[in-house]
């Protein structure tokens, strides 16, 4: 296949939602230093604004100067694929929302497990130890590592694991 060079057009539309969502970041991180400046406050508030306005900084300069490649002999997309983008839509919701519900009543570390297990799952990840071992490795290091700053409620899985 042969690949040219694309004008290099910036999508306004994305732009314009980078843009709201680097203000959003901005604005909660001001307003939660400005609720309190106590260091329990901003723990996890600041770092997190940090990062999501370095990564919009990012997609930012990706927009504007990365090259644009377009293939000339592209396939025609099927028509199925907007049902199934809407279909694993649906299902990441259906999966947040049980995750949300599940919380207190498996305890935190286990809907951890399960909703990023089945997340994969529904995103068509087929190799169970892949599944397996990603959904334990993630639940383990950030449940474990978010452990170490707070108290987190209902985690005996981890408590187990970690003396």
């Amino acid at each position: 296949m042969q690949k040219k060079r694309a004008e290099a057009q910036p999508k306004w539309g994305h732009i314009g939602l980078l843009a709201a969502i680097a203000g959003w970041l901005i604005w909660y991180a001001l307003d939660a230093l400005s609720a309190s400046s106590r260091f329990d406050n901003l723990l996890l508030i600041v770092p997190a604004s940090i990062v999501g306005v370095g990564l919009v900084i990012a997609l930012l300069v990706q927009e504007f100067w990365a090259p644009r490649t377009s293939n000339v002999a592209k396939a025609d997309p099927s028509p199925d694929e907007p049902a199934d983008d809407l279909r694993t839509s649906l299902t990441l919701m259906l999966l947040l929302a049980g995750y949300v519900g599940t919380m207190s009543w498996i305890g935190l570390d286990i809907a951890t497990f399960l909703f990023i297990g089945l997340s994969l799952f529904a995103l068509d990840e087929r190799r169970i130890l892949t599944i397996v071992g990603f959904s334990g490795a993630f639940t383990f290091i950030s449940l474990g590592a978010m452990g170490q700053l707070v108290s987190l409620p209902q985690t005996a899985f981890l408590e187990w694991m970690l003396p």
